[in-house]
């Protein structure tokens, strides 16, 4: 039996489409090895028999003002330690499968696996670790370009790249003019994510009652759930869907008025919308929602565990209107 090897430096209960990849390629009857930061509990379907969960010591988290410092310290331990992963923990994989980003020093460690250990190389391209880096740090900066060209330079070369849209396979290609198979696949949902019937929705809603107290008040024949996962990150402007419930809240109180007694605006729809992720932005983000001062629309922020996001979106009562 074949073996394989997946590599994110991220952690593992948080990437799902890492995750769905290491559970097909077990079903498929390969020897998988996952390695990542184990910093949550992974789901349950990763307990498979053909999939071996290694777990990459986790490093501090500087602050900004060290970055510079601590940054180049940080790679070389983490250099050190994913070759000794590589080349010592596991057996000499057929494939090795990386999500990038980050791309510093993942795609690094896996050339030098993969031209030292004949082994080939799949990328797994989610977004671009130095334009998320130029958010923080300034598009012009050397910590940026350097970044840019360790990205290129090692990325360019590989056995196949995966692509989450068809857009970044035509700018990659069009950029960095890869080598390789060029393949977009996109996310799917896997079976046990489905819709739950009533009784199913309100068991689970009330299994959520102490994390989210304000779900117990949702009316199904009245209300909307709506669901956002984040990571949190600059890259991701949470302002824009802020903006869009501020026209939902305007619109809900234009119906509020129009009510001609206090029954019929008790009947005023409200819009509670899970946002679930971990991140360092969202203490940022929560700030931001409390000054809004909703009415009408209820934001709730939290982290759910594996098992319980695919029937968060089960449960999702968000109907738009007309």
């Amino acid at each position: 039996m074949k073996n394989v090897a997946i590599l994110v430096l991220g952690d593992i209960g948080r990437s799902p489409r890492i995750q769905y990849h290491a559970l097909s390629l077990a079903r498929a009857g390969r020897l998988v090895d996952l390695l990542g930061y184990v910093e949550t509990q992974p789901p349950d379907f990763l307990r498979h028999d053909n999939i071996t969960i290694r777990a990459i010591p986790a490093l501090w988290a500087s602050p900004r003002w060290l970055f510079p410092i601590w940054a180049p310290i940080k790679v070389v331990i983490q250099i050190c330690c994913l070759l000794w992963m590589m080349f010592v923990l596991i057996p000499a994989p057929s494939h090795l499968l990386v999500q990038n980003p980050p791309s510093i020093p993942t795609l690094i460690v896996a050339q030098w696996t993969c031209r030292w250990r004949s082994t080939k190389l799949i990328i797994d391209w989610h977004n671009l670790g130095y334009t998320i880096l130029g958010l923080t740090m300034g598009p012009v900066s050397l910590f940026v370009q350097v970044a840019k060209w360790i990205e290129e330079t090692f990325g360019r070369n590989a056995h196949a790249h995966l692509f989450v849209t068809q857009a970044m396979r035509y700018h990659l290609d069009k950029e960095w003019h890869l080598t390789g198979q060029k393949v977009v696949l996109y996310d799917r949902p896997p079976t046990h994510f489905a819709k739950l019937d009533a009784q199913e929705r309100k068991e689970f809603l009330a299994e959520l009652k102490d994390q989210f107290p304000d779900l117990a008040q949702l009316d199904p024949s009245r209300d909307h759930l709506l669901v956002s996962s984040t990571s949190w990150t600059q890259d991701e402007d949470f302002s824009i869907l802020l903006e869009a419930l501020c026209l939902v809240e305007l619109d809900m109180e234009d119906a509020r008025r129009g009510y001609d007694s206090d029954n019929d605006e008790a009947r005023t729809p409200r819009l509670y919308v899970v946002i679930t992720g971990k991140g360092p932005w969202r203490d940022h983000y929560e700030d931001e929602i409390r000054r809004y001062g909703f009415k009408h629309v209820c934001i709730l922020t939290g982290w759910l565990r594996a098992q319980d996001y695919p029937k968060l979106l089960g449960t999702v009562l968000f109907v738009p209107r007309a």
